[in-house]
């Protein structure tokens, strides 16, 4: 059949694409970012091309001639049709964090939502979606993660079986020559045979030059747990709680900056100290939930990282929000 002359060809529409500009330059870019702790070096794989290998993760980690991170955040497109995006982790060494055994371990449960946290907005401040709900593909499977209004991340997950029974443990009085301050010690899985143990107690405030003095006491006492988590909570509502962090030094601290200082080492919080913090907290009726939890940065001038924890309870999902902060971007040739 012959197409009439003046018959017009009806135009095919198609789902609008984000705009982004490629790479062209030769040099990897980067962005640095800080979120549950941790500073992740984030490489855009769906814009640029790169095959990286765990020798060239191991020169960006180097502390001289490269960029100092604690874990490297591959984003890339996602494998499956429904997904929006994929991330891969790796540890400044060039290991992935992928095995289904390492990723429900708390260290590295809970830093994979940090990294889902930095995906979204990440591929948000780069222009490579306008969603607010994104489906994002990561070594524990897909996460949803929604984008709230002030460009929070909130992840709902269902916490790992340990987090049933983690805190049923011991409990002592630490004794100083000014007051005695009762301790809850939490024991949590740190490898296939080990445990890590966190030390929670209550504090009047967050000055941090009393509570190194009490934690300093406390790594000698003993019943304390060697390389122990020193966590310290300030109530300040029911709904809003403040934590600080230290932990005990070793011979690997004595080659920081601080290695003149004495007592314990203050230390960034994770969101694996903020879960188990508020866990207990909502288990001995302290708070109630949903609950926001302030975790104060150890060096001076930093502001508090804030995450929102909403739990109900033993298998009961969990609700995880807050924000990753952008550090710098920059490029590097490889």
């Amino acid at each position: 059949m012959k197409r009439k002359p003046n018959a017009r060809r009806r135009k095919r529409t198609r789902a609008p694409r984000a705009t982004y500009t490629r790479n062209t330059t030769g040099r990897l870019q980067f962005t640095k970012m800080y979120a549950s702790g941790e500073d992740f070096l984030v490489i855009d794989l769906v814009s640029q091309y790169y095959r990286i290998e765990a020798q060239q993760i191991q020169r960006l980690a180097h502390p001289q001639l490269g960029i100092v991170f604690g874990a490297l955040l591959m984003v890339l497109p996602p494998a499956t049709p429904d997904a929006d995006f994929r991330f891969r982790l790796f540890t400044a060494n060039g290991e992935e964090i992928g095995r289904a055994q390492e990723a429900t371990h708390p260290a590295h449960l809970l830093e994979m939502l940090g990294a889902a946290r930095c995906v979204a907005q990440f591929v948000r401040q780069r222009q490579l979606t306008n969603k607010h709900q994104l489906l994002i593909e990561t070594p524990l499977g897909e996460l949803t993660v929604q984008i709230g209004e002030f460009e929070e991340a909130c992840i709902d997950f269902l916490p790992p079986a340990w987090a049933n029974t983690f805190t049923k443990s011991q409990s002592f009085n630490l004794v100083t020559p000014s007051h005695s301050t009762p301790v809850t010690l939490i024991h949590t899985p740190a490898g296939e045979t080990g445990t890590h143990s966190h030390a929670l107690l209550m504090a009047d405030n967050m000055d941090r030059k009393a509570l190194q003095a009490i934690a300093s006491a406390l790594e000698n006492h003993t019943l304390f747990p060697k390389q122990a988590t020193i966590m310290f909570m300030q109530v300040e509502n029911r709904k809003r709680v403040h934590l600080r962090f230290f932990r005990a030094r070793t011979e690997s601290t004595f080659l920081t900056e601080d290695a003149g200082a004495a007592g314990a080492l203050e230390v960034g919080g994770r969101d694996t100290d903020a879960f188990i913090a508020a866990a207990v907290g909502l288990r001995q009726q302290l708070i109630d939930h949903p609950v926001q939890v302030l975790l104060h940065a150890p060096t001076p001038g930093f502001s508090a990282h804030t995450l929102g924890i909403h739990w109900q309870g033993d298998n009961q999902v969990m609700r995880l929000g807050g924000t990753a902060t952008t550090v710098f971007e920059g490029s590097i040739a490889l």
